[in-house]
């Protein structure tokens, strides 16, 4: 089963919109889109778009799961798709990377740095940039050299010295 993955809270800045209509507009065959949220009810004002993508076929709301279920959903995606607008850090593609799982995400600052070179970057807002994005990660002959990287790329984070710096910086600001 071929599946793209996206996680996060129903928010505005998260991009569902964009990521449910350039799937559509890729229509590919024989491919889902799950979409992983803490709830629906913030979707509210989207309204049409969201009721069609509820009674779309391939695409598919999963409710909260704990996190080892979490972790076997992104492992068993084709990819993760993260279109938010601004994110604080984007830990859904890091873990993503940690399990070799290709992404593509937004071009924001804070995803180029959590994924580097291992991301396919699209313009948040740009639908049909993304809708080629994802036809073409299903055309990709990923690599072990590719899992690999990304595996790597994920392993240079590590939160409690990210935490350590960021406590270190605000001492120094607020001395």
């Amino acid at each position: 089963e071929t599946d793209f993955l996206s996680v996060g809270s129903f928010s505005g800045r998260k991009n569902f919109t964009t990521l449910i209509k350039a799937f559509k507009s890729a229509d590919i065959e024989g491919v889902k889109l799950k979409i992983r949220g803490d709830n629906e009810d913030i979707f509210k004002g989207e309204g049409e778009l969201i009721e069609s993508a509820a009674n779309h076929e391939r695409i598919q709301f999963i409710e909260p799961l704990n996190y080892t279920a979490y972790l076997e959903l992104i492992r068993n995606a084709t990819a993760l798709i993260n279109t938010s607008i601004y994110e604080g850090f984007g830990m859904p593609n890091l873990e993503a990377l940690s399990l070799g799982v290709p992404v593509i995400c937004s071009n924001i600052e804070v995803f180029r740095e959590v994924s580097g070179h291992c991301a396919t970057y699209v313009e948040p807002v740009n639908e049909l940039e993304l809708s080629e994005a994802l036809k073409e990660i299903l055309s990709r002959d990923s690599s072990q050299r590719d899992k690999s990287d990304r595996v790597k790329q994920a392993s240079s984070f590590n939160i409690s010295a990210e935490g350590e710096k960021l406590v270190n910086l605000i001492t120094q600001t607020i001395s």
